[in-house]
């Protein structure tokens, strides 16, 4: 059964993990491992807005479970596929804005996103410090308490729409480098990385504009403006009984707004799936949502996201 944010939350506050909390099927292990990464640094130095932070960052792993924490150096992992498609979409995995869950929100998505040819660059935002021996409670109190997400976006809000704005434009920039057309790179976040990737959608320069977007189980900016310039086709996937971000107050304002701009937006709501389901496969109709993102946003940047304007 796919695990709610609060329930991974209390699973990763002791180590080593369940061995098999995000276990994938034997068909998910099928797909050929992820190759070596290009390592991007999003600044020259410290990032602006935290040059003193000191906290270190940490990678925590045990089988195929792993997550980072206190990012402070801002990144792109670029994966080149074998046979690319000259479509790329920068990932952005989930995790409260406390971890980066990169098992069924990072890797998996990967290899399958790269099994079809998209390029991947993967995103490693900055995140709020934390303590291996506190993080957990600290995380999971802060999602308890009314009005969490504008307290997130009050604290880190701003500095992670930075770290996407300048990850899109230094990927759109070096796109022929990874043999990407420059009107065909798009963003998929899950969670917090929803979040992330709805944000940059409503604010954006010409060169960080993503050309399509992807929100799975995003969190809602809470600041949502009525009306909104130049927005990219939409892409969302929920599960009903999600019990942390739930669709009726995340989903349908999104879908709305979108409407209002007469901008292509698709939104599937599942029966179950609960909070995190990410990529892998737990024999729920949830499982097929990336088969579906993957052709919608092959069929937006043939029809609506090229040739880009300015």
């Amino acid at each position: 059964m796919p695990l709610s944010r609060r329930r991974l939350i209390a699973l990763l506050s002791a180590l080593p993990f369940a061995p098999h909390a995000l276990a994938a099927t034997p068909e998910s292990h099928a797909l050929p491992a992820l190759p070596p990464p290009q390592v991007i640094p999003l600044y020259d130095g410290p990032a602006p807005g935290s040059e003193q932070w000191a906290q270190q960052e940490v990678y925590e792993a045990d089988g195929d479970n792993h997550i980072y924490r206190n990012v402070t150096r801002p990144q792109v992992l670029a994966y080149r596929p074998a046979q690319p498609n000259g479509m790329a979409v920068m990932l952005v995995p989930g995790g409260a804005f406390y971890f980066l869950s990169m098992a069924n929100e990072g890797d998996d998505t990967a290899q399958k996103l790269l099994a079809r040819g998209f390029t991947v660059f993967l995103l490693k935002y900055r995140l709020i410090a934390s303590r291996k021996e506190t993080w957990h409670q600290e995380a999971d109190q802060r999602l308890s308490r009314p009005g969490w997400e504008k307290s997130l976006e009050d604290e880190i809000g701003a500095m992670v729409l930075a770290d996407a704005q300048r990850a899109m434009t230094l990927v759109r920039q070096r796109a022929g480098e990874f043999h990407v057309a420059a009107n065909r790179i798009g963003i998929l976040g899950f969670s917090a990385g929803g979040y992330i990737a709805t944000r940059l959608s409503l604010e954006h320069s010409l060169e960080s504009r993503p050309d399509f977007t992807g929100c799975i189980y995003g969190v809602k900016p809470p600041r949502l403006p009525e009306r909104v310039p130049d927005l990219p086709p939409l892409f969302m996937a929920w599960a009903d009984d999600d019990d942390l971000v739930q669709p009726e107050r995340c989903a349908l304002p999104l879908y709305e707004l979108w409407k209002r701009e007469k901008v292509p937006v698709e939104m599937h709501i599942f029966a179950r799936g609960q909070h995190g389901f990410g990529s892998l496969n737990y024999h729920r109709p949830s499982d097929h949502w990336l088969e579906l993102f993957m052709e919608w946003a092959e069929s937006m940047t043939g029809a609506v996201a090229m040739p880009r304007r300015g």
